[in-house]
């Protein structure tokens, strides 16, 4: 849908916007695949508590402000053609089926974990699957607390959608 294009291209843009092409991609299978596993909506996987340090409260907190700073872009148009094209199955997944990932300055204590397995490094993230068990749990656990971005940041996010492009042509043709 243009809603699950909209927040897996703020996912990419928030998290990755530096990135290569490849690490874009990367990085949006990861959310599919995590999404796909624990069968849960993309909005689920992106928004859900503690899931991704761009849209978690504390120092890190930065996501809604970066995406509406970062519309009409390059990268921003690059996320969203990425988003839509990972989605719509037109671009294969590097990561091998990782359902995690985390840049590659740091290394979180879940990284060292009984059964998680590094699958890719691509540009500056490394990339990870967990056992099938232990995804939807967390993942299904976080989605029910997740973070609705409309009341978070209400101004921000009405601002960014309305004035700056979240267009629903630009989303829905984004693939094209």
């Amino acid at each position: 849908s243009p809603q699950d294009v909209y927040d897996l291209a703020a996912t990419i843009y928030a998290e990755a916007a530096r990135e290569p092409r490849d690490g874009k991609i990367a990085l949006a299978h990861t959310v599919k695949n995590r999404a796909e596993v624990a069968d849960v909506p993309i909005q689920g996987v992106v928004y859900g508590k503690q899931q991704f340090s761009a849209f978690n409260p504390g120092p890190a907190f930065h996501g809604y402000a970066d995406v509406a700073k970062g519309y009409g872009s390059k990268n921003w148009d690059e996320a969203v053609a990425v988003a839509a094209n990972v989605l719509g199955g037109k671009i294969a997944d590097p990561t091998k089926g990782a359902t995690y990932y985390h840049g590659d300055y740091m290394t979180p204590t879940w990284a060292g974990t009984a059964g998680t397995k590094q699958t890719a490094h691509i540009g500056q993230h490394k990339f990870y699957t967990k056992p099938v068990s232990e995804v939807k749990a967390v993942t299904r656990a976080a989605a029910r607390s997740q973070r609705d971005p409309v009341t978070v940041y209400d101004a921000d996010l009405a601002k960014s959608r309305e004035a700056l492009g979240f267009a629903r042509g630009q989303v829905d043709n984004a693939a094209d």
